[in-house]
């Protein structure tokens, strides 16, 4: 008999998972603020690495997002590595200030998700840009060496506009330029450059005005340099004519406001000897702005591992506040923030124990950042004594010890009596039985 011999050889292929690596957001570092158009779509790429492939999950502040993926492709330094790609388009509003962007990866090698993400500036193009007292492409008509000066004003940006002067293809120099809050959205600035000049015949206060009887006269009174602009009344006698009157309203190199208004008055007979006055009022309105820095700073619970600090929230600037907490050792380098806090109130936590930290507070809301408040510093206390954690220089079984001595003279100071009443025949041996082995199950 031939005997035939067969080798059976075993391929075993070995495919360890590798946890996902940090996502990056193609363009940005983790933590960069990205300025973008407000209502104009943007785009985001996100790429994570690892074995299995991972899934990519966007976050728009805490909004889930539905991105649009590729296949996982072999990645260029390590082809048993994938790559899976991610695409975001958004679309900011100016509500969108200082939010976040987040990248979470993750796959089945790993039980925890890694993150990148970036921070938004929105920027905003003006609503609308005037020369004012002009409409838009208004034909002109100067006078040869007469001075003609012209107020422009581009509403509605983020940040300011840059206004530049053109005749034809020459630039010109402008006289000055200022901003201000637009009214409307304080988040917005209105660029205002430049003025529109203009000149009339004055009375003083009290003149006697000489006019002719049923022929029409035309009055002026100019409240100056005022914001907003002022609202004029005229009156004759007691009696109200502001109807009879026209407002125009021009800039002033400054951003204040000079209000025109031309009274159209027929004399009669009747009115004569009456008095004619005229008077102006504005509503001054508080323009938001950046909040105060938050005060009165106090720590109200210090452990080893915990501190908890309490303020007093300052003025909030006319919209919505929060708040972070900054902190660090002592003495070392940038300060850690924590993350949107709504509360005056906060803990921070996974500190080291005997340690001095600095501690700070700011506030945010949709204009800017506050100021820091004052530094304070606290120093976290040592940790608990325990059996099993004993001071330095001493066992954990001397500490048993010296507890177990007690709770043995117990155990016998009890015996001992169940044995006294047995014997004096007030229980009987069961109960004796139960009452030993409850007492010393409880033990």
């Amino acid at each position: 008999m031939k005997l035939i011999s067969l080798e059976n050889v075993l391929n075993v292929i070995f495919l360890l998972s590798v946890g996902n690596l940090e996502p990056h957001i193609e363009n940005y570092h983790r933590g960069d603020i990205v300025k973008v158009t407000r209502n104009k779509a943007s785009h985001l790429s996100c790429t994570a690495t690892g074995r299995p492939a991972p899934t990519i999950q966007w976050l728009y502040g805490t909004v889930v997002r539905q991105g649009q993926d590729e296949f996982p492709v072999d990645n260029a330094e390590d082809p048993d590595l994938k790559d899976v790609t991610s695409q975001l388009t958004y679309t900011p509003t100016l509500d969108d200030e200082g939010k976040t962007i987040k990248c979470k990866s993750d796959n089945d090698a790993d039980t925890k998700h890694q993150e990148t993400n970036i921070y938004l500036e929105i920027q905003a193009i003006p609503t609308s840009v005037t020369v004012l007292p002009y409409g838009s492409s208004d034909i002109i008509t100067l006078t040869h060496d007469v001075e003609e000066i012209f107020t422009c004003i581009a509403i509605g940006a983020k940040p300011k506009s840059s206004i530049q002067w053109y005749i034809g293809d020459e630039e010109q120099t402008a006289e000055s330029e200022t901003s201000r809050h637009n009214q409307q959205d304080p988040r917005l600035q209105d660029t205002i450059i430049s003025f529109s000049s203009l000149s009339f015949d004055t009375y003083d206060n009290g003149d006697n005005i000489v006019v002719t009887a049923d022929k029409a006269t035309t009055l002026m009174c100019i409240a100056s340099n005022s914001y907003p602009s002022t609202n004029i009344r005229w009156c004759l006698a007691d009696q109200d004519i502001t109807s009879n009157a026209t407002d125009i309203i021009t800039w002033n190199m400054d951003g204040t406001m000079n209000t025109t208004s031309s009274l159209v008055l027929i004399p009669r007979k009747d009115m004569f000897g009456k008095p004619l006055y005229c008077e102006g009022n504005n509503v001054v309105q508080i323009i938001p702005r950046e909040p105060d820095p938050p005060t009165d700073i106090s720590v109200i619970e210090v452990t080893w591992e915990n501190i908890t600090v309490t303020w007093t929230a300052g003025y909030d600037g006319g919209f919505p506040q929060y708040f972070v907490v900054g902190r660090r050792m002592s003495g070392t380098g940038d300060f850690d923030e924590s993350q949107a806090i709504h509360e005056s109130q906060y803990t921070l936590t996974e500190l080291q124990p005997e340690t001095a930290y600095d501690i700070y507070i700011k506030a945010k809301n949709n204009i800017d950042w506050s100021q820091p408040s004052e530094t304070i510093v606290v120093v976290t206390s040592a940790i608990p004594l325990s059996p099993l954690n004993p001071p330095s220089g001493q066992s954990n079984t001397g500490i048993i010890a010296g507890l177990t001595t007690p709770l043995i003279l117990l155990m016998v100071a009890f015996v001992t009596v169940l044995l006294i009443l047995l014997r004096k025949g007030i229980i009987g041996r069961k109960v004796v039985r139960e009452d030993a082995l409850s007492w010393i199950m409880s033990m």
